[in-house]
Order: C-alpha cells, then structure tokens, then sequence
C-alpha cells in the first residue's frame, strides 16, 4: 500500500514538472514561406501579459525554449504580429502576414534591416530599411529585433536585462533624448552582448545608437506632444545640429511634464458613520540640455567634448479628511505638501580611435566632471475640530 502511494506521488510530482517546463519550437516564415531570422518571440503570463521570457529566430527562422506560458507572441518590423495561445511541443511553421498599410512582399523583403552577426555584438542596419520609417527614437527600439520597450519606455535585452545605452560615443542619462531621435538620421543599432573594458564595469549589455554624419548640414527640429490618459503628459525639444568638413556639433534640449489628480471617498464603517476623503496631486517636469562638440582628425580618430545637464522638479500635494457622522463628532484633516529638486551636470572631453578590423572603439575618457545636487523638503499640517458640548441644567 504504501508502495502504491509512493508511486503515485512521484507521478503526481513528475507531471507538475512538465507542467511547468515546457519545450516550444517551431518556425517563423513569411507568406511565400521563407524563413524570418531575428524575428522576436516573447512568452507572456496572462491576464495582465507579465514577460516571461523570449528568443530571437535563428537565420533558418527556428526557435526553442523551455518554458510554459499562456501565450506567445512574434513580432518582426513590417509584419503583423502573431500570438498562439497555450503554446506547447512543436508548433510547426507559423506564416506571418505582411501589415495592411505596408508594401508588397517583394518591397518588405528589399528592405528589411539587414542584421551582422559578430563575435561580440549584433549590428542591425536601420539607413533606408523599414525602421527608418519609426514614429521616433523609443518606437524604432521597439521593432529593433532582440530588444524589449515596456509601456513606461523601459529598454531591455532579450535575455539579458536593462542595458546601457549609447548615441555613438556618447552615454544616454534619459530616455528623452532617444525618443527625440529622427530615425532617418539613424545608420544602425549595435547591441554588444560582451562590452569590452571601455565600458563600464556593470554593463551587461550596450545599445549603441549610429547616427549618420552627414558633412556641411545644418538642421533643426521641433516638436512636442500633450496627451490624456490616466494622466496629463507633455513633452517638447528642440534639436540643432551643424556639421561643417571635420567638425560637427549638436545642441538639445527637451521637457518631460506629467500631472495627476485623483480623489479617493469612502464609507469606512459602512453605516455611513465615518467618512475618509483623500486627494492626490502630483506634479513632475523634468528639463535636459546636451551640448556635443566632435572634431575629426582622421577618420579613425575623434576628438570629442560632451555636457550633459538633467533638472528634475516634484511637487505633490496628498490631503485626508476623515469625518465621523453624528450630532457629537470629531473631525480630521492632514495636509502634506512635498518638493523636490535634483540636478544632475555630467561633462566629458574625451578621445576616441575606431578599430574597423573588430567592430569596435578604443575610447579613453581624457577629462570627466559630475556633479549631483539633490533637495526635498515636506510640510505637514493637522487640523482636528471638535463640537462645544453644553450641559443643562435642571431645575426644581
């Protein structure tokens, strides 16, 4: 007997680890059922759609991991995404079709981004490929394959987690300053899986973003966007660039703001005898300025100068009243107002040499200033009111 119920326990145990340990594959083509290497593959926990974890298509458009998951979801640039619900075991060849509003096959083909693979890193071309057409810097890293854009803008690797991100030479302190990127001025995007010690030391992986230098330009950009959704957002920049024979030279600056308002009652006792009332505000702008100076001595080697500033201010207003219903009562109400100001000034001369052999830059930082300035000040009021209680008195 309890033989019996050993076995039965161990293939109790046996099935919930292959429940939960699932090998999926299958194979990613087009509609004239060539293969689509680089093709993202995201395993996703549903309700709320939680990343679970995800592969990129190898160069014959297969994938493999061991996962269980609610659903799939695959996704390359010029192609409408594909989800399979309750993936498992071999899935077999999954067709994509070509987005509606795109061009025909032929054309999507001709201009795909062509994807290098080297020892190091992957080099994904974006000049006069579908990703040049991205709304802006953030949704052209949201096509890019083998790279992840949540909805706060949260930039990850396929595998890998949170990289540092680059503008050629120059390290990126705010997403701003890529969603502000025009993606036709975008030759390609480097992710470099192993950074080299140019790097810093807790880097697991580099986005480097190659803007193309075009000689004797002058160009400048506006731009800004206001939006409703839970909350109130608005962003504006203004981007200059000049570029003349060996020298070039760019000036950015660019505003985030975001504003919410909520109000929150309710019957705590719920016999109407006491009431809570609470009211948030918040307040959030954030201001940066980058200055660029570059000058090349050879083709191989850049002299460079980089001044980077971020102003944050923060204001929130959080104000509760609770009342207790009835002729003899007491009231309460808490005010708290909190401000916040953070400054952050990064400046950096530095010399670059450009190894064309390995794909890579020797960079040695020549001169390098930060400076952190931080500030919060909170106020708290309280209030309590009481009623008068008059005692009678009785007479004979």
């Amino acid at each position: 007997m309890a033989k019996k119920s050993f076995l039965t326990a161990l293939l109790v145990c046996l099935a919930v680890l292959g429940a939960k340990a699932q090998n999926i594959s299958g194979r990613v083509v087009d509609e004239t059922d060539a293969p689509i290497p680089y093709a993202t593959v995201v395993a996703m926990q549903l309700p709320d759609s939680t990343f679970l974890g995800g592969v990129t298509t190898d160069n014959d458009g297969r994938f493999a991991f061991d996962l269980a998951c609610d659903l799939l979801k695959i996704s390359f640039v010029g192609y409408e995404p594909k989800f399979v619900s309750h993936p498992k075991g071999q899935l077999g060849t999954l067709k994509m079709n070509v987005v509606s509003s795109q061009l025909q096959e032929v054309t999507i083909a001709a201009k795909r981004p062509e994807i290098t693979s080297l020892p190091d890193r992957t080099v994904v071309g974006v000049e006069s490929t579908l990703l040049s057409s991205s709304a802006d810097g953030i949704d052209l890293l949201r096509k890019t394959p083998g790279l992840l854009v949540d909805g706060q803008n949260n930039l990850s690797v396929i595998g890998q987690g949170s990289p540092i991100v680059y503008i050629n030479n120059w390290r990126v302190y705010s997403m701003d300053e890529v969603y502000n990127l025009n993606p036709q001025n975008i030759k390609s995007i480097e992710i470099i899986h192993n950074p080299s010690s140019q790097y810093e030391a807790d880097a697991t992986a580099i986005v480097k973003i190659v803007t193309l230098r075009r000689n004797d330009d002058f160009s400048v950009r506006l731009g800004g966007t206001v939006t409703k959704a839970r909350r109130w957002s608005e962003r504006a920049f203004a981007d200059v660039t000049f570029s003349k024979d060996k020298f070039s030279s760019n000036l950015y600056y660019g505003f985030n703001g975001r504003n919410t308002h909520t109000i929150n009652n309710e019957d705590v006792m719920g016999y109407s005898m006491m009431e809570h009332r609470a009211y948030n505000l918040s307040e959030n702008q954030g201001h940066n300025a980058k200055l660029m100076l570059e000058y090349a001595l050879t083709p191989k080697i850049t002299l460079g100068l980089q001044s980077i500033d971020n102003l944050n201010n923060s204001t929130s207003l959080r104000e509760q009243s609770t009342h207790f219903v009835g002729e003899n009562h007491t009231d309460f109400k808490t005010e708290t107002n909190t401000d916040g100001k953070s400054l952050r000034s990064n400046n950096t001369l530095f010399f670059n040499y450009n190894i064309d052999s390995l794909g890579q830059n020797l960079t040695k930082a020549t001169a390098t200033r930060t400076f952190m300035w931080a500030r919060q000040t909170t106020h708290c009021l309280s209030e309590t009111a009481r009623p008068r209680f008059r005692r009678e008195r009785n007479t004979p």
